[in-house]
């Protein structure tokens, strides 16, 4: 039981640390939900219609359409002033909608699939009795360290605290706002992804 939960945390998890990104700058994005539908119907239609597709490159189309979808949210709250509540409801609703005319209200069965990919959630990489490190969640906590590395140490991190603190100070201070704000969608998209 315990494993299985575990598993079904760590995607959440994965998609708070994407919403933590933007949340951070005083903005939020509501379409993280529609980016996870439309970036798993399209990669999985891929990988039904290829199932000999390399895994590396499904999760690196995956990251990408996500990066893409997340970056157009960012470009219009960054760069077209449109506040993110407004934006991201918009989106929300557009991605659900494309995702309904590209997918024809047809769902991809388990059938479809590969095995490998149907297999990951149950995958271990370390066992201890009738415990089991999912791999899902060993990517988590992996993600978990970059993501707080980069929150804590790096520059990047410190920025989007002070966009968020005080946006006015923030770009006195010289901090180009607007391409972290943007940055911060885009990364938060890819994650979602």
């Amino acid at each position: 039981m315990f494993n299985r939960i575990s598993a079904s945390a760590a995607i959440i998890a994965v998609l708070a640390m994407a919403q933590t990104l933007v949340v951070l700058t005083r903005n939020i994005d509501l379409s993280v939900g529609s980016i996870v539908g439309c970036t798993a119907y399209f990669v999985g239609k891929q990988l039904a219609d290829n199932n000999e597709m390399d895994p590396f490159i499904a999760l690196l189309m995956s990251i990408g359409l996500g990066a893409i979808l997340g970056g157009f949210n960012g470009f219009l709250v960054a760069f077209g002033r449109v506040p993110a509540i407004i934006v991201t409801l918009g989106t929300l609703a557009l991605y659900r909608t494309i995702l309904v005319e590209y997918s024809d209200a047809q769902t991809i069965t388990t059938m479809m699939l590969p095995q490998w990919l149907l297999d990951l959630p149950r995958t271990n990489i370390v066992s201890y009795g009738r415990m089991h490190l999912r791999l899902m969640v060993g990517v988590m906590l992996v993600v978990l360290l970059i993501f707080q590395l980069i929150l804590k140490f790096l520059p990047y991190g410190r920025r989007l605290y002070a966009i968020g603190s005080n946006p006015e100070a923030a770009r006195i201070a010289g901090i180009p706002s607007q391409r972290n704000v943007f940055l911060a969608f885009v990364l938060c998209g890819s994650l979602a992804g």
